[in-house]
């Protein structure tokens, strides 16, 4: 089970490990084919501008540590579509693990790492059922990313929760657990 990058080390897992699962889910987290496929859209490379601005050095760290992380804290308070999702509080816990020393270097080390073709998953057959949870609200990833290829996933359910952004399983807890509930009994 995962969360966008957790999604995408879950689909990894996935393809690298298939005798070791048995059922994956995944929470507004595309398929890598599916995300790989996306960068060529406009429209996706628009909602994806910071994995670029995440790729210079230096830069970066710096930009996202101004006013108490106030670039990254925004990813959680302006795509949110459910009022309270993410308290004070939340965003305080948040805050404060950034500061940690070599925490933001290494959030920023998924987006690099990402542009690095040989440490790209090598795309086979996922036969283990799959679940699919979207928020269709996310501003971030496309609703058209939410379903994995037929080809590749054929044993795949696409749930979209409406009321709920990236952060689906914040804004809808209820709704998203009772989804990996059944999805895992």
């Amino acid at each position: 089970m995962g969360h966008d990058w957790g999604a995408g080390i879950a689909w990894t897992f996935a393809m690298e490990h298939p005798e070791k699962l048995e059922r994956l889910a995944v929470l507004n987290g595309p398929h890598p084919e599916r995300l790989l496929a996306s960068m060529k859209d406009p429209v996706q490379l628009v909602r994806s501008w910071y994995v670029f601005f995440f790729q210079i050095p230096w830069l970066a760290e710096q930009v996202c540590q101004l006013d108490g992380y106030k670039l990254l804290l925004d990813g959680f308070r302006n795509p949110a579509v459910t009022k309270g999702a993410f308290t004070r509080e939340d965003l305080a816990i948040y805050a404060e693990s950034y500061a940690q020393p070599g925490a933001l270097e290494a959030m920023l080390a998924y987006y690099r790492a990402a542009f690095r073709p040989s440490l790209a998953p090598k795309l086979k057959p996922v036969e283990a059922r799959v679940l699919s949870i979207w928020g269709v609200n996310d501003p971030h990833l496309g609703r058209e990313l939410a379903t994995p290829p037929a080809d590749k996933v054929p044993n795949a359910t696409t749930e979209y929760v409406p009321d709920a952004s990236h952060w689906v399983h914040h804004e809808q807890p209820g709704r998203v657990n009772e989804l990996l509930l059944a999805h895992l009994a």
